[in-house]
């Protein structure tokens, strides 16, 4: 292989394809955007599993895309990958009340 540098290359970009496709992060469109505090967090009743969810309540500071005002409520996997403290503010976008993006704001 090593006396066909071509034939090495186009082997190598064949093997490379697939890392491109998750390069990319989708768009995606949530038509309500607010910037909120963490207010509360509601842990799950009964027998806690791998899928419990937790209810986090957000006090809206300010609705940036949409109408939202007052308290939103926000259903969270308990065990996930997303972690959400009391008193911190974060971007939260929703699209027909499921959450589709959550961030920190520092």
């Amino acid at each position: 292989m090593a006396e066909k540098p071509l034939a090495w290359f186009v082997t190598c970009l064949l093997w490379a394809g697939p890392v491109f496709g998750f390069s990319v992060a989708p768009q995606i469109d949530c038509p309500t955007q607010v910037r909120a505090i963490a207010s509360e967090v509601r842990e799950p009743e009964g027998a806690v599993s791998g899928l419990s969810k937790q209810t986090v309540i957000f006090a809206i500071e300010e609705s940036i895309k949409g109408t939202a005002s007052g308290n939103l409520e926000v259903q969270l996997l308990k065990f996930g990958p997303l972690v959400v403290e009391i008193g911190k503010e974060y971007l939260v976008q929703l699209n027909q009340g499921k959450l589709c993006w959550l961030e920190s704001v520092e």
